[in-house]
């Protein structure tokens, strides 16, 4: 449509006439952002940059559509449910590319381009019919139908400053609609995100009939009819994108000063102005504030306000300081859930001050925020959505006629420590993207520091792109700049630290991380183990059962350390149970990839060894392994301290059993040699035995001090006969002798591989692919024992790294699975209970590994797909 109103269709006159609008093609695409998880009715477009071109494929404009948010969502279609029933408008400017726009084959474009401001062009489009169901067609697709055309200087870009048609209900039959009766007689009415629909992204409502623009009277009477409407279809909305110019008749623009309305043609109001014809709106409504930002100095957003559709002067706009909240995070299943927070007690956005608009009808306004302090723990910093608009006088006072909304995100001010590493600094940050983004770990895993530093420079790189360019990351763009800063700077070092223990608090992230490795290996232990059919491979099976109750035995250690140390163990929050395949978690055996296979000798010797598989740390001296701590040789008090300790004394060429009573003889007989060895021991690093003897030598560096928590409730009593050496950790002495045991239990030593009487996990899983027991012959372990045969034919045809999610929803399959993760889930949540205070109920949490194994099997019912040859097995997804 030309600027005298006049419209064009054919394509012989005008080459724009079927042409095409499309997105830059040599760059990634654009991205549709929320401003946060709890404020999803405000998504931005980032980095889109558009090119138009005419019905010959020639581009006559590229130009950056500027950073906006969607407004006027409504639920257009109330004839269906789900997301397909709303509709919602985005409005910005277009930052032309004069070196790539040519406008010379058509004149509507180059009389657009030569009548703009700034060399921008304003565009709206609305956006329907969203289909958002999986397996339809055209998921992930719905209608985008709007206008380009030009600006003027001063106008807002994200809204037309003009008159307000509003519903007179909350829930009327139209939205909002933009109107404007301009200086050439003419009436604009914008019902393109106004008119309900018949389906979801479908044509008016057949119901919707004539309509009438009117100016209401004054004082009584009747209205005066401008315009009148349709009958409204589907090519109203397509091809005109809902717009509706009118030529009024003679006399009737001197109605401007009056009221308008939309009405049926029996009277019914379907839209009016407000009392004053007054509106008011905020340009830019979305912000990211990282503090401290004192007033003055913060990002601010101009307030337009207009009376009959034009500049209204000394309108005073108020914001709703006393009900400004943090946004609170509904939940109906555990999961966590953020308080609300009041704006400014004691931190995050401070109260907003009033504004009172210009000669031009315009105000400006200033957002100040201090650090929130993480007030909802489980996400950065806290959103805001502030209310504001015009104040009026009443009876009982003033009175602010709501407009819209302020959305904020205020980051959490982040200190970064000087000798940053990946833990306990980078890995909790890059982790929540990893967790979201599950999809990249097949190209780059956020949560593995190998693969992070092996794409540091293409991380550097996109983490620093502004971030309206499409390539930034993260692409949620909810990284603080404190926290993007400091993971830039410790990707730019050479080669990225990888652990710091600096505090007790690092000593605490470090051990939990060691309580995710210890469990990281009892889902694929168990998928193995349950995949034995009853009666078959007895050894087996007894094998890897003793293997994992060790396992629970090391969390078990673990918990009590990271108890003592006033720490408190999690055991099942979100992120705790890995995805498989993976990499085993805090940054260990790097190479090693962990699956969830049905028992073979392959799974055993390739997975289950690599676990485990023993090394001879190097020492100062040479010195040799301490001995092992036998639970045989410890007595305990009734608090699970220990008292006394049998140790062998040389004499006379025989080995007699000495007593260790005093505190004095219990260190130089059991806790000095585990101290010296920490000490000197040099694992190769990232091994299992070099993370626990960090955590061991810092633990000693420390002292007896930082153990705050030892008086809190430990697990000390364990069902039945302990699989290992079970007491009170209390002091560094007792801590390293947990670790020890964890290392020693596992992995043996190549020079012995007994610990307690029992062969380490490697050899006991070698055992499996040798065929044979361990036995010591001459001086020398040799597998020459009792025959331990496996037969293939014995383990279920489970499948390879089953997803419960991939299985069709409603299914027999599904629900069992899903049942089966529960239960696994119920596991784990009755084990943080007794790790937090509760230790008199890990029977109950014992028993319900049984649960878990019958639910399991019960999988084995269910072919993995129609027809295949494997079954479901158990994906542990809690």
């Amino acid at each position: 449509m030309g600027a005298d109103g006049r419209l064009v269709t054919s394509g012989a006159i005008e080459p724009v006439v079927d042409g095409s609008l499309m997105d830059d093609g040599d760059r990634v695409s654009a991205k549709i952002q929320d401003l946060d998880p709890v404020q999803q009715a405000v998504s931005q477009i980032w980095g889109l940059r558009l090119r138009l071109f005419d019905n010959e494929q020639r581009q006559v404009l590229c130009g950056d559509f500027r950073r906006a948010s969607f407004v006027d969502l409504w639920p257009r279609c109330r004839q269906t449910t789900g997301l397909g029933r709303y509709s919602a408008v985005y409005q910005s400017v277009i930052k032309l590319s004069p070196d790539q726009t040519d406008t010379g084959s058509s004149p509507f474009l180059k009389e657009l381009v030569e009548s703009t401001a700034d060399d921008e062009l304003s565009i709206k489009f609305m956006l329907d019919g969203y289909e958002a169901d999986w397996d339809s067609p055209r998921f992930g697709t719905g209608r985008i139908v709007g206008s380009i055309g030009p600006t003027a200087s001063g106008e807002p870009r994200h809204f037309t400053a003009a008159r307000r048609l509003r519903s007179p209900t909350a829930v009327g039959p139209f939205m909002d609609a933009p109107c404007r009766i301009d200086g050439q007689d003419r009436l604009h009415i914008d019902l393109g995100n106004s008119v309900p629909t018949s389906a979801p992204g479908g044509p008016p409502l057949d119901s919707i009939g004539l309509l009438q623009v009117v100016a209401l009277p004054k004082d009584g009477g009747k209205p005066d009819v401008l315009a009148q409407l349709g009958p409204l279809d589907e090519r109203f909305l397509t091809e005109r994108a809902g717009i509706a110019t009118i030529h009024l008749e003679e006399g009737k623009a001197a109605f401007s000063d009056r009221r308008l309305a939309l009405w049926t043609l029996d009277g019914t109001v379907l839209l009016e102005e407000n009392s004053d014809a007054s509106f008011a709106r905020a340009d830019d409504v979305v912000f990211h504030v990282y503090p401290p930002v004192q007033a003055g100095e913060g990002p601010t957003t101009t307030v337009h306000a207009t009376r009959f559709g034009e500049p209204a002067a000394n309108v005073k706009i108020v914001f709703d300081n006393a009900a400004m909240e943090g946004a609170k995070r509904h939940s109906d299943d555990n999961s966590l859930v953020a308080p609300p927070i009041p704006m400014g007690k004691p931190g995050g956005l401070q109260p907003i001050q009033p504004v009172t608009t210009d000669q031009h009808g315009q105000a400006t306004v200033r957002l100040a925020a201090t650090d929130p302090g993480n007030p909802r723990g489980y996400i950065d910093g806290q959103v805001y959505s502030v209310d504001y608009g015009p104040e009026y006088s009443s009876g009982n006072g003033t009175v602010m006629y709501t407009e819209d909304q302020l959305n904020v995100l205020v980051w959490d001010e982040y200190k970064e420590p000087a000798d940053i590493a990946w833990i306990p600094d980078v890995k909790p940050i890059l982790q929540q993207y990893a967790n979201l983004y599950p999809v990249m770990r097949n190209v780059l895993d956020l949560a593995n520091y190998h693969d992070v530093v092996k794409h540091k420079d293409r991380l550097e790189h996109v983490l620093t792109e502004p971030m309206d360019s499409p390539s930034h990351m993260p692409v949620t763009r909810d990284l603080s700049p404190g926290k993007r800063d400091a993971i830039v700077r410790w990707l730019r070092q050479e080669r990225p630290p990888f652990l710091a223990l600096r505090n007790v608090d690092d000593l605490r992230h470090a051990l939990q991380l060691a309580l995710e490795l210890e469990h990281s290996t009892i889902p694929p232990y168990l998928y193995a183990l349950f995949s034995l059919k009853s009666g078959s491979n007895r050894e087996v099976a007894e094998i890897i059962r003793g293997v994992v109750r060790q396992e629970m035995l090391h969390m078990t250690l673990v918990a009590n350390i990271l108890t003592a140390l006033g720490g408190e163990p999690r055991i099942g929050r979100p992120g705790f149970v890995p995805t498989y395949p993976n990499h085993l978690p805090a940054g260990v055996l790097p190479d090693l990839v962990v699956s969830l296979r049905r028992c073979s000798v392959q799974q055993i010797r390739d997975v289950f060894m690599g676990i485990e598989r023993p090394e001879q740390p190097l020492t100062k001296a040479r010195a040799p392994y301490p001995e092992p701590v036998v639970p045989e040789r410890i007595e305990l008090n009734e608090l699970g301290e220990v008292t006394s300790y049998y140790y062998e004394l040389p004499q006379n060429n025989t080995v007699k059993m000495a007593q260790a009573i005093s505190a004095q003889d219990l260190d130089t007989h059991l806790f000095s040699p585990l101290r010296t060895f920490f000490q000197e021991a040099e694992f190769e690093e990232f091994t299992i035995g070099w993370l626990y003897t960090q955590v061991a030598r810092r633990i000693d560096e420390l002292g007896d001090g930082i153990f705050t928590g030892k008086d809190r409730p430990q697990v000390l009593n364990w069902p039945g006969e302990a699989p290992g050496n079970l007491h009170r950790v209390y002091d560094v002495a007792t801590a390293q002798s947990a670790i020890y045991e964890i290392i020693h239990q596992g992995e043996g030593t190549i020079g012995n591989p007994e610990y307690q009487g029992q062969p380490s996990h490697y050899y006991r899983f070698q055992q499996v692919v040798k065929g044979r027991r361990l036995v010591q012959k001459d001086g020398a372990w040799v597998f020459e024992g009792e025959e331990i045969p496996f037969d293939p034919d014995g383990v279920y045809p489970v499948m390879d790294d089953p997803d419960t999610s991939a299985i069709p929803q409603e299914s027999p399959g599904r629900l069992a699975s899903e049942l089966c993760d529960r239960t696994y889930g119920d596991l784990l949540g009755a084990l943080d209970r007794v790790f937090n205070g509760h230790p008199e109920h890990l029977q109950e949490a014992v028993s319900l590994m049984y649960s878990v194994e019958l639910r399991a099997k019960e999988l084995f019912q269910h072919p993995s797909t129609p027809g295949a040859d494997t079954v479901l097995g158990p994906s542990f997804q809690v």
